[in-house]
């Protein structure tokens, strides 16, 4: 009995951390939309001609594994860019993990080369792809809730044409 009392009690504590992270993104999105941040939409593409990709991949506490939906997003960016080599990516890297703050510049570092990574294993130039990285010093919002905090968990990234 104890033990099935505990399972509930971590499948509670679960859906409340769940919830908390769903509220801090739609908070965000929601924010984006009411130009509240500078921050553009998730993905845009405008035409063919001036096609631009802006968005926002993010990450456990603590980590810099890139997610399985973020994965196949960042394959879609490499088609791009392979097919359109005048263009490249501005990978901009942020942490929030309670660290030190030399820690969260090197969590952030670690976030920006994953995915330069996988950019170039699929193909994209090495000359396409500028990181940045710079730890929690450029918070989205300056909140002390454990769901303010996972959105600055975060790699921002955008093509322009060069």
């Amino acid at each position: 009995m104890i033990s099935f009392q505990s399972n509930v009690q971590k499948l509670k504590s679960s859906v409340i951390i769940i919830a908390c992270i769903c509220f801090s993104f739609a908070t965000a999105f929601f924010s984006q939309l009411n130009g509240q941040e500078n921050l553009q939409n998730i993905t845009q593409k405008t035409n063919p001609q001036e096609f631009q990709l802006e968005g926002i991949l993010y990450f456990s506490k603590k980590s810099y594994k890139i997610s399985n939906p973020d994965l196949k997003r960042l394959q879609t960016i490499a088609e791009h860019l392979i097919a359109n080599p005048q263009e490249s990516i501005y990978i901009r890297a942020h942490a929030w993990d309670g660290g030190s703050q030399k820690d969260e510049i090197l969590l952030s570092e670690k976030r920006s080369l994953e995915v330069e990574r996988f950019l170039t294993l699929h193909g994209v130039k090495e000359n396409q792809i500028h990181r940045l990285f710079y730890g929690n010093s450029r918070p989205m919002d300056h909140g002390i809730t454990a769901s303010d905090q996972s959105i600055q968990r975060r790699v921002e990234f955008q093509i322009v044409k060069e």
